[in-house]
């Protein structure tokens, strides 16, 4: 089982994610490091209230645009970690994933090098996936961007280690 919390990439979680054996035991844990743009807008999302409605405050704040986000590229890295904890060797024990047939190990080799790829974008553009279905889904969709997004950064100063 893995979880998905909104905070596990924030600066305040660095402490929790780098100790996490998931993590650190990750085939290429410098792969799966989120950069500040990711940590930025995963604190802002861990920062908000637990209220889910979005007053006029929060629509202004951009709020939702950060909190969709975080979910997008958290669960992607998330997955990430997973597929390396399936693939990984407990001592003499073989991987659970080499007791996969190998449909289901392409199926999730593919799967892997999509998300390894689409966490690539989410370093580039934290709101690349979040535009990308806004456009399909929302007639008259606008972009959003970390250029336009207002983060108070001297806040989050100091929680990285």
């Amino acid at each position: 089982m893995k979880t998905n919390h909104v905070y596990d990439l924030s600066f305040t979680n660095d402490l929790n994610r780098l100790d996490n054996k998931d993590a650190a035991s990750s085939k290429d844990p410098v792969r799966l490091a989120p950069n500040e743009k990711l940590q930025l807008i995963a604190e802002y999302a861990y920062e908000m209230g637990t209220t889910l409605w979005f007053d006029k405050e929060k629509k202004e704040q951009n709020s939702l645009p950060a909190l969709v986000a975080c979910g997008q590229f958290t669960t992607c890295y998330n997955l990430l970690i997973y597929i390396d904890r399936l693939k990984q060797q407990h001592g003499n024990m073989p991987s659970h994933f080499s007791g996969l047939n190998k449909e289901w190990q392409e199926k999730i080799n593919l799967l892997e090098a999509q998300m390894a790829n689409e966490y690539e974008e989410f370093k580039k553009d934290p709101f690349w996936l979040y535009n990308k279905m806004g456009h399909e889904y929302i007639p008259g969709f606008k972009n959003y961007n970390m250029e336009e997004f207002e983060i108070p950064v001297k806040k989050f100063e100091g929680l990285r280690n």
